[in-house]
């Protein structure tokens, strides 16, 4: 009878903790959350941090629950009656969980000119205007040439015609060091302004969310209920040279402003 609003990504496992009251619930978004009611009482580990969590389980007096990641871990929750009892706020006060929400449509959308034709990527805060490219899947990624010079969205997540959470990603360098399409996506900041095109299609999008996040991190590019877009980028600071690989990704989140 109540809907519970936290979760970034898919419910893969839920229970109730030896209360037998608060809700456990474990997800893609590599969480674990306790709830009261509609309210989150905590969250295991920090939002976001986590790697995405596939599965949940309890003990046989729900003093504890288990939940297992993509990397292989295995992660321990207490949930106790006495560690329920000091999460859980008093009665007179109230504690509603935080979803990443749309951004507002207050802002004024910027005046510069649009394309009008194909698929095109505009951030004006990074002076980046670029058409777009499709990568396709792979047996376990996405195929991306490592001297494409255009940014392109991720084959199978959703597009201007869909709901949902469009991927698109781009090099910050090339094989030899040389700048890439994404190289100035650092100049993104909170609130900065992205058109994406498709013909006399195009959404507008705000920036909520700048962050770095392992490789092997899939949870941003998860499907959503809105419509959100994700840039990625490989993140230079952590490039390895003895691997010859990039540590993590820089990520750009936007969510559409309705017009």
């Amino acid at each position: 009878r109540q809907t519970l609003h936290g979760h970034l990504a898919p419910v893969m496992g839920v229970g109730f903790g030896a209360d037998g009251d608060t809700p456990v619930s474990a997800a893609l978004d590599g969480t674990v959350r306790l709830w009261a009611g509609t309210a989150e009482l905590a969250v295991y580990p920090d939002a976001g941090s986590g790697l995405p969590l596939t599965a949940l389980a309890f003990n046989p007096d729900h003093s504890r629950s288990a939940s297992t990641s993509t990397g292989g871990q295995i992660l321990l929750q207490d949930v106790s009656r006495a560690t329920l009892a000091q999460l859980r706020p008093p009665a007179n006060t109230t504690r509603t969980a935080q979803p990443m929400a749309p951004a507002p449509a207050a802002v004024p959308a910027t005046t510069a000119a649009l394309p009008a034709e194909g698929r095109n990527l505009i951030i004006p805060a990074a002076g980046i205007r670029t058409a777009l490219t499709s990568f396709p899947l792979g047996a376990e990624t996405w195929i991306i040439d490592p001297w494409e010079r255009l940014a392109g969205h991720f084959a199978g997540t959703a597009w201007l015609t869909d709901t949902g959470n469009i991927v698109i990603g781009g090099h910050s360098e090339y094989p030899d060091g040389r700048g890439g399409v994404f190289r100035r996506l650092y100049n993104v900041g909170m609130g900065d302004e992205i058109f994406v095109t498709d013909g006399a299609l195009q959404r507008r999008y705000l920036v909520v969310n700048v962050l770095t996040v392992n490789y092997t991190d899939l949870s941003v590019i998860y499907p959503t209920g809105f419509n959100r877009l994700t840039l990625i980028t490989c993140d230079i600071p952590s490039y390895q040279p003895q691997q010859n690989m990039y540590a993590e990704r820089l990520v750009v989140v936007a969510d559409e402003v309705q017009p």
